[in-house]
């Protein structure tokens, strides 16, 4: 009987194999997080459009009702900015037809830039709060939380002749509210995000005139 002699494969003729089975299992992970952070990113950015498209949609329809009041007295339109801060606020009356869980009438709302003790990050908040009365404005109400990583959220108004960055007058309005908002990317991969938009005021109306006494 002839001895048959066993084969098998040298670690020479494995090693290849190994090494090719390596880089396939490497490159799969590699795409696997490449498509994960592709999705991440992506999910991201809708949410981020979603929000300012939100924010701006407020800011329009609340600037759409703003209270124009023929007694000047009794109306409220305030801008202020900081260039140390790189914040803007703005503050006005507007008719509540679009919020029915208010009681009045009137109510204030705020845009500006809040921040919280321990965390970095500020993000844009929205204030809406309840008038008692056109003379006094309110501190307080219900805070919404719009939009996160703001570093910058500029206001400027045009008064039919130059860009303003402060407001506080209330016998006119601007003809124009220009919005600008600067948001950092949340991972630093990419550039800031930068988004502005520009908004028409109504005018005000005309205060009438006083009738002068008919003689008899």
């Amino acid at each position: 009987m002839n001895n048959k002699r066993l084969q098998a494969f040298t670690l020479m003729e494995i090693m290849p194999a190994i090494i090719i089975a390596a880089i396939v299992v490497v490159t799969a992970l590699s795409s696997l997080r490449i498509t994960e952070r592709s999705r991440s990113n992506q999910q991201y950015y809708s949410q981020l459009h979603s929000s300012i498209r939100t924010t701006f949609d407020i800011i329009d329809r609340d600037l759409n009702c703003i209270f124009r009041h023929p007694d000047p007295k009794l109306r409220h339109l305030e801008i202020t900015s900081s260039s140390e801060n790189n914040a803007s606020r703005i503050s006005f009356y507007t008719i509540s037809t679009r919020h029915p869980q208010l009681k009045s009438d009137i109510i204030q709302v705020e845009f500006g830039l809040t921040q919280y003790p321990d965390l970095p990050n500020r993000w844009l908040g929205y204030r809406i709060a309840q008038l008692e009365n056109l003379t006094d404005t309110n501190e307080y109400g219900k805070v919404i939380h719009l939009v996160d990583n703001v570093k910058s959220f500029n206001i400027q108004c045009y008064d039919s002749s130059q860009w303003l960055t402060k407001w506080d007058q209330t016998d006119t309005w601007p003809e124009k509210i220009k919005i600008k908002i600067v948001i950092a990317d949340h991972k630093s991969h990419y550039p800031d995000y930068i988004i502005e938009r520009t908004f028409i005021i109504e005018p005000l109306p005309k205060t009438p005139e006083p009738k002068e006494p008919t003689s008899i």
